[in-house]
């Protein structure tokens, strides 16, 4: 397992290149329905992964509204190709392999800590942004099974671009109290956010 090593001047590296790219290739990035989550609680978040984008969205919503120390899990194999990540709070899963128990321990230690945001992406790999069935890995259950008093973020991301050269993106959120039929609780949440997406469609 590779264990993440928070470093402050990759982060601020980070910081710079994302305000830059998102300026650079985007229209708006809006962050939708955040009244109701407990922000003193440590959050595991997670959501639907269609774009390469996803992560980088969830940091500028930290950097911007939580202001938490973010970390990331990420399969083994990619975290090796892309160590840069190591340094600002990633850490590796090996589904399939022993290593899956000290994954889960990890994530369940940090987020003991009220400061911590873990993203989690439970389809495990990237999907069509057309697609609206989700097939979730069983890490995360393991994880919330493991961790106490955390809140339990869903998010629901939709790409746009309208009449806009550069597309946008509406990302909505909610607050789980439960875990169970989580894959089931996720749809019924991602296509009530895709009608209201739908309904505030601006040509």
């Amino acid at each position: 397992m590779i264990k993440p090593e928070r470093n402050f001047i990759f982060i601020k590296i980070l910081d710079l290149f994302l305000d830059f790219k998102f300026k650079q290739n985007f229209s708006s990035l809006n962050f939708l329905q955040l009244s109701e989550i407990n922000f003193q609680k440590p959050i595991l978040i997670f959501g639907n992964h269609s774009t390469w984008w996803d992560g980088f969205k969830i940091w500028q919503l930290n950097r911007k509204v939580f202001n938490k120390n973010f970390y990331v899990i990420m399969l083994e194999a990619s975290l090796k190709k892309l160590w840069f990540f190591q340094k600002i709070g990633a850490f590796s899963i090996n589904p399939g392999q022993k290593s899956v128990v000290h994954s889960i321990h990890t994530a369940s230690n940090l987020l003991k800590n009220e400061d911590t945001l873990l993203l989690f992406f439970p389809q495990g790999k990237l999907h069509s942004i057309y697609e609206n069935s989700f097939d979730f890995s069983t890490g995360i259950d393991k994880i919330i099974q493991e961790s106490h008093d955390i809140e339990l973020v869903a998010y629901a991301s939709f790409l746009d671009f309208a009449a806009n050269e550069k597309p946008y993106f509406n990302i909505y959120f909610k607050s789980f109290k439960s875990h169970i039929d989580l894959e089931n609780q996720y749809l019924d949440f991602y296509n009530n956010c895709k009608i209201k997406h739908i309904s505030t469609f601006k040509p």
